[in-house]
């Protein structure tokens, strides 16, 4: 089962007929406990996918409700956002 988590609905503009804009993705790997968070989308609102059985298996801080809020998951998704 996988786990979504985001701001608001992920929207895809299309201008005059055109193919959606392409979806940015980035997969970042906690160094901790080795777990796959994926970053889906650019922008104001980008998505969060990952495995929910691997993360409360995996991440010792499951109590905390979210990887996003993770101490070692963190600091990488910050890192990535500075770079938008």
């Amino acid at each position: 089962m996988r786990g979504i988590e985001t701001g608001s609905p992920a929207l895809m503009v299309s201008l005059g007929g055109c193919m959606p804009n392409p979806v940015g993705r980035t997969q970042l790997e906690c160094p901790v406990c080795g777990l796959t968070l994926t970053i889906v989308g650019n922008g104001e609102a980008p998505a969060a996918e990952y495995d929910i059985g691997d993360w409360s298996r995996l991440c010792r801080h499951a109590d905390r409700g979210s990887p996003l809020v993770c101490p070692n998951l963190e600091p990488l998704i910050n890192e990535r956002r500075r770079r938008e």
